[in-house]
């Protein structure tokens, strides 16, 4: 049976799958942007009670920057300040990223068949993109995510979000 594609929601026969797609949260106050990660949250509704749904999922992302390091704490944004005691954020390295990761969530069905699932997709630690050190990447600029989650029992798939995209 061919995929039923689309964003945010898909149907075929009575079951419905929607998605909301957000980049994870900034990794520390003040970070200029988000950390790098997606967070896909889907939704499943027309599911026979108790019934169990496999998701699997990939995410393409292309940044202008994957920043890494470590980040000093306390630290502000911006080249104005005049006090020597507090470093400017500022990543230890930083460089153009893109590529592709996977992630799986199981979602079972409650009493009225709806069933909710969170996949978490991350862009992996690289030492080619962070050479600083064993510290994970903390914040991403200028790209974008998009990301696929298929249900194939009811062949069904999210391709999107269309538009997430981050910085200028």
């Amino acid at each position: 049976m061919p995929l039923q594609t689309g964003w945010p929601t898909v149907r075929r026969s009575g079951v419905t799958m929607t998605a909301e797609a957000d980049t994870a949260p900034p990794p520390f106050e003040g970070c200029p942007a988000p950390a790098p990660a997606l967070i896909v949250v889907v939704t499943l509704t027309g599911l026979a009670p108790g019934e169990e749904v496999s998701l699997p999922g990939t995410a393409t992302y292309d940044f202008g920057m994957l920043a890494c390091g470590v980040q000093p704490s306390p630290c502000v944004w911006g080249s104005d300040t005049t006090d020597p005691t507090v470093h400017l954020c500022e990543p230890e390295y930083s460089e153009a990223t893109k590529g592709t990761v996977g992630a799986s969530a199981m979602a079972t069905a409650d009493a009225k068949g709806t069933a909710t699932a969170t996949l978490r997709f991350v862009i992996p630690e690289s030492e080619r993109v962070c050479p600083a050190g064993g510290s994970r990447p903390w914040y991403v600029q200028s790209g974008q995510w998009t990301a696929r989650v298929t249900d194939t029992a009811h062949g069904l798939r999210l391709v999107g979000p269309p538009d997430l995209i981050i910085g200028p």
